[in-house]
C-alpha cells in the first residue's frame, strides 16, 4: 500500500496516512450500485456497476487510463461516460496508459495513450472510442503489459502493441504492433472462452 488515492476513499494524496488502508476497506460506489466485475489495472481501479454504469479512480495524469475526459487523478469512484446503450462485461487496462472495455454484444471501447501499439490504430483518447463494432464478434480481451489479446468468436486470437520479447506471437512481424494482426496458433487448436 503507497496512497490512499488508489482506493477510492476519497481525501487526498498522502503517504504518511496510507497506513491505515492496510486491511480490507468498503468503497461505495455512488447510489449504492452493485459492483458486478472489478478491475484491478495498475495505478487505476475500475468497477463495472449492475446497472452497466463504469466507474473509475485512481492515477490519471497526461495519459488519461482512467477515462474521464480529463487529466486529473480521481480518489473516489468517477463514473466514466459511455455510449447510449453500450453495455459493458469486462474491462481491462495496461496498469498505466491505456484501457480498453468489452460490451456483451462484442464492441470495444478504448482510450488513454497508445504507447507500444496496445490500443491499435487508435492514437489518443480522452474519454471512449470505438475500436471494434459488434459486427466485428469479439468475445473475449486480455492486457500483458503493453500488448492487448482480442478473442474472436471462431476461435481466432488478435493482438497489437509491445512486441519486444515475442508477446505477440506473430512471425511476420518482430517490432511493435498497431494493428489487431491474427497470432499464429498452432494448428488445429482453437480458444475459447471459459467464463460468464
Amino acid at each position: 500500500v503507497s496512497q490512499s488515492r488508489y482506493f477510492g476513499l476519497g481525501g487526498k494524496e498522502d503517504y504518511s496516512t496510507s497506513w491505515q488502508y492496510s486491511t480490507p476497506t468498503i468503497v461505495n460506489i455512488p447510489g449504492s450500485r452493485k459492483v458486478v466485475y472489478l478491475e484491478a489495472a495498475g495505478f487505476q481501479t475500475f468497477a463495472i456497476a449492475s446497472d452497466n454504469t463504469l466507474w473509475a479512480w485512481g492515477i490519471n495524469g497526461s495519459y488519461n487510463p482512467l477515462g474521464t475526459g480529463g487529466y486529473l487523478s480521481q480518489y473516489s469512484p468517477t463514473q466514466v461516460r459511455l455510449p447510449s446503450g453500450f453495455l459493458p462485461q469486462k474491462i481491462v487496462g495496461d496498469g498505466s496508459n491505456y484501457s480498453l472495455l468489452l460490451a456483451a454484444d462484442g464492441a470495444v471501447l478504448g482510450w488513454g495513450e497508445n504507447r507500444g501499439g496496445g490500443l491499435g490504430q487508435i492514437n489518443f483518447a480522452t474519454s471512449p472510442i470505438l475500436v471494434f463494432d459488434s459486427s466485428q464478434g469479439m468475445v473475449d480481451i486480455a492486457v500483458n503489459g503493453a500488448a492487448t489479446y482480442f478473442l474472436h468468436k471462431s476461435g481466432a486470437v488478435f493482438a497489437s502493441g509491445f512486441n519486444g520479447y515475442g508477446q505477440l506471437g506473430n512471425t511476420k512481424t518482430v517490432s511493435n504492433s498497431y494493428a489487431f494482426l491474427r497470432v499464429e496458433l498452432p494448428q488445429n487448436l482453437i480458444a475459447y472462452r471459459d467464463w460468464e
